[in-house]
């Protein structure tokens, strides 16, 4: 999807959770506010949506890989707390 945009399996190289979070957000809402297809990419947002969800999947099942990128608000603080 983003190739153009990007170098090709450039999600594989990894980033943060939150920046695909905000990426499957911004697609989200504009789907909901009435906005299919993105303009940039010619796709729907949700397929952006989609693939923003199986890159956190991904990341998640590979976490001695991805887990440095792992910056979600909460989970520092879910991580302490199983710690205790």
């Amino acid at each position: 999807m983003g190739a153009n945009k990007y170098d090709r399996d450039n999600w594989f190289k990894g980033q943060t959770y939150e920046t695909v979070l905000d990426s499957m957000k911004r697609h989200l809402e504009a789907f909901e506010t009435g906005e299919a297809v993105d303009h940039e990419s010619k796709l729907s947002h949700l397929a952006h949506v989609a693939c923003n969800v199986m890159f956190l999947m991904y990341y998640e099942r590979n976490p001695e890989k991805y887990g440095k990128y792992d910056n979600r608000m909460y989970h520092k603080q879910t991580r302490d707390e199983d710690e205790v």
